[in-house]
Order: structure tokens, then sequence, then C-alpha cells
């Protein structure tokens, strides 16, 4: 039976960061991050810790492997997402001038 680890996915979306960003971080795939998030897979001892102490970083405040573990008691700190930012506009650019025909012995080129 698959359980999905809610406490993960929720920690990782604490922090603001997408899969792809927050697996690049923690050294590894981001589809191995996902499958770990839905259940699929398990983080190994090694990703567990390095996961814990990412979140411990970016969230500034201490969080243990047992936080986000399905066998874990932990809770997820409450953080409120970051705002997206406002679209900008790209920047504009003046029309380029055509440089003049160069001509050769009265020939146009």
């Amino acid at each position: 039976m698959q359980i999905p680890n809610d406490r993960l996915r929720s920690l990782r979306q604490a922090t603001g960061l997408k899969v792809g960003a927050f697996s690049e971080l923690v050294q590894c795939s981001p589809s191995h991050l996902t499958n770990c998030e839905n259940g699929n897979r398990n983080p190994s001892p090694e990703l567990a810790e390095l996961i814990a102490r990412e979140f411990s970083r970016l969230l500034k405040t201490r969080v243990t492997v047992a936080d986000f573990m399905p066998t874990g008691a932990g809770t997820v700190p409450d953080r409120p997402h970051p705002q997206p930012k406002p679209p900008t506009k790209p920047p504009t650019r003046e029309p380029t001038k055509k440089a003049p025909k160069r001509v050769a012995d009265g020939v146009a080129a």
C-alpha cells in the first residue's frame, strides 16, 4: 500500500521551492523526490538526513527526519508561502538603423 508523504511535500512547499530546485539542493533526481513525496519510494537514510538539513536551513527552524518520514510523529511548521513576484516588462529596444549600402567602384554591393 502506498502512503503519500504529505509532510515531505508540505515542508518542501513551505520552502517555496519546486521539486526540481529542491532536488538539486539535496542532490537527487526530481523524479526520485516526487516518488518519495507520492509514497512510491522512501529516501535513503543519507538522503533523509540531507533533506532534513536543507529544510532546517531554508525554514530557519530545526527539522529532523522524524518530521517528514511516514512513520515520524513530527509536525509541519507554519510558514506562509512566498508571494509571487509581479511580472516584469521585457526591456524595450530601440529600433536598429540599417547600415548604408557599401559602394565599391561605383557598383552597389
